[in-house]
């Protein structure tokens, strides 16, 4: 759930530094950047991971101290093989940096490789993206999209509302994503999880809100403004606010709140502070949502690629990982927190506090008439097929819950086959239909009664 998403996206996709996009107006490359990222490229295509961190900005240096560059160095070559070949770069202007896009061959997956410089020329962002070769699903003729601005208060986050064409008012979901610095599709590797829900939805006719998370879209400024940030400035406050939106607006009909990952593991704090502002909610779906402690779930998946075929995390990782998550019972404990004590995913105390003292079932069962869909599937190795049970056992017979298992599912909703791995992220892939489809039927039937 939670916690690996963002942990996926720093070893995987290579999260490191400031967000990129290569969609966007290119401008001149000064010969000195030329120099210097082509030195960068080389020292990739020679695994010299030293010659790279050289480069570091002061504030790289600090998100990225030397054995954390290391030990995600060695998790993108394992899963992404060594560089290749890259072509020209293409270079544009964000904030005050100059970003340097690289279309570049590794011997597993085509990336694009992408290099952020401050203006002393020191390298301030690293970033490797998988290059989408799977065509984004099409919107069906009669369904049409708006641009909209949802967050909270202070936060504009640039949102699209997907709408189907039908004689009655459509019900209507905000989708919810899971942890990181999500778009608004989901974007994952080369698939789009909200965009394929969002198509699914509207071919059903069910109408769906989807946006820029803060920590994409105002990354920057989460970052410095929001020192001790809780799971509220995250995720929750504009969760709410985008219900808020939804449920001012006349054109739509019963709403519901479909969250993913670590917005499904949220889903019920989030629908219990939106009933509490009379946002007249239907329903939660909740796919993919854990129940065990996040610091535990994120021990197990260390544990999880390190024991695979070709390990994706280290012996060393692992007792490390192992080692926050003691941080985090003691600091659960103590209620204060100990700066001697590194906590995981470089998260402050308050975040950590906050999701140790939310209980996703309690908050559930405080809510006996709020209708909930939980989905889990089989291949899932983010949650295991083992949270399914520990809910059932948490839910017992709580009434209008209805949970299902998808056999040949991993946590980005895509069916596969074969051994579980994080390298089939980076195939490009679909949502399921039958799992669009199912929650679609549930959506409608639970829609019925408002209507």
């Amino acid at each position: 759930m939670t916690v690996t998403m963002a942990w996926m996206r720093v070893a995987v996709f290579g999260l490191l530094g400031l967000a990129a996009s290569v969609a966007v107006a290119q401008t001149p490359l000064p010969d000195a950047l030329r120099k210097a990222g082509d030195s960068v490229i080389e020292a990739l295509r020679n695994d010299d991971l030293a010659a790279i961190e050289a480069r570091f900005s002061e504030r790289m240096r600090t998100q990225l101290p030397h054995d954390k560059f290391v030990a995600t160095g060695a998790q993108i070559r394992q899963q992404i093989g060594l560089l290749e070949r890259c072509g020209e770069p293409l270079s544009r202007h964000r904030e005050g940096d100059t970003i340097v896009n690289y279309r570049c061959e590794f011997a597993v997956t085509p990336m694009t490789v992408t290099l952020g410089w401050n203006d002393r020329g020191e390298l301030s962002g690293l970033f490797f993206l998988p290059i989408a070769n799977a065509a984004p699903l099409a919107l069906p003729p009669i369904v049409g999209e708006e641009a909209l601005t949802t967050g909270a208060k202070g936060w504009p986050l640039p949102a699209t509302l997907t709408r189907p064409a039908s004689p009655r008012l459509p019900p209507t979901v905000l989708l919810v994503h899971g942890s990181g610095p999500n778009d608004r599709d989901e974007t994952i590797g080369p698939n789009k999880v909200f965009r394929d829900l969002a198509v699914g939805f509207a071919s059903k006719g069910i109408a769906s809100l989807r946006y820029e998370k803060r920590t994409r879209a105002l990354g920057l400024r989460f970052t410095t403004e929001l020192k001790n940030w809780t799971l509220d400035d995250e995720i929750i406050d504009d969760a709410v606010a985008a219900l808020k939106l939804l449920a001012a607006r006349r054109n739509r009909g019963p709403l519901f709140l479909v969250g993913h990952s670590e917005g499904a593991w949220l889903a019920p704090r989030i629908a219990a502070r939106a009933r509490a502002a009379g946002v007249p909610l239907a329903g939660i779906v909740m796919l993919a949502a854990n129940i065990t402690p996040l610091d535990d779930v994120l021990v197990y998946q260390y544990e999880f690629g390190a024991a695979l075929p070709a390990p994706t995390v280290t012996p060393a990782m692992v007792d490390d990982a192992r080692q926050k998550r003691d941080h985090v019972k003691r600091l659960l404990a103590r209620g204060v927190a100990n700066p001697d004590e590194a906590l995981p995913l470089d998260m402050p105390a308050s975040a950590w506090l906050d999701m140790g003292r939310y209980d996703p079932a309690a908050t559930l069962l405080a809510q006996p008439g709020l209708p909930a869909l939980l989905t889990f599937g089989e291949r899932d190795y983010q949650v295991r097929i083992d949270e399914k049970r520990l809910w059932e056992e948490r839910l017992g017979d709580r009434p209008q819950t209805t949970i299902v298992a998808f056999a040949g599912l991993n946590h980005l909703l895509i069916e596969g086959e074969g051994p579980m791995s994080p390298v089939e992220y980076n195939k490009p892939g679909h949502v399921a239909p039958l799992l669009i489809a199912t929650v679609a039927r549930w959506i409608d039937e639970h829609a019925r009664p408002a209507r």
